[in-house]
């Protein structure tokens, strides 16, 4: 009894793309707090490499922020949930991917009027003036009654 053998080639056919686009944010990362009038910026990634990639990038507060994979700007004060998606030249999206950005309000300091400030100063003078007319007209009781 002989051995013989066979030998068959199979081509198998795999898309590249079997999962549609797949994208990412790199930056900034979940849990980033910012003050309001602060730029952030704002960096996304995609596994496409191939023909006209488009992207988006939403705030649930601010709505559409930017079709670009890169950019900086600033966010309203609240909690905003930020999401990035892609959409590859199939015209299929990707699954979207969120973070979490806290914008805090700016602190402001109190502004004192001019006028407020103007009449300050305008006590302290008639404060400190006060006393050294006080002290002078005391300077010169005391001198009359050593006269006499």
């Amino acid at each position: 009894m002989g051995l013989s053998t066979t030998s068959e080639h199979i081509n198998l056919i795999v898309p590249l793309h079997e999962h549609g686009p797949f994208g990412w944010i790199e930056s900034p990362v979940n849990g980033t707090v910012i003050t309001e009038n602060e730029l952030v910026h704002f960096v996304g990634a995609t596994n496409s490499t191939e023909g006209n990639i488009t992207v988006e990038w939403t705030s649930d507060i601010g709505g559409f922020l930017s079709s670009q994979k890169e950019f900086s700007r600033s966010l309203s004060a609240g909690t905003h949930t930020i999401t990035f998606r892609v959409r590859d030249e199939r015209n299929e999206w990707s699954e979207p991917d969120s973070i979490v950005v806290i914008v805090e309000e700016e602190k402001k300091e109190p502004m004192v009027a001019e006028t407020d400030r103007t009449w300050l100063h305008i006590g302290i003078i008639l404060m400190i003036g006060g006393l050294f007319l006080t002290y002078a007209t005391h300077e010169i009781k005391a001198r009359r009654s050593e006269e006499r």
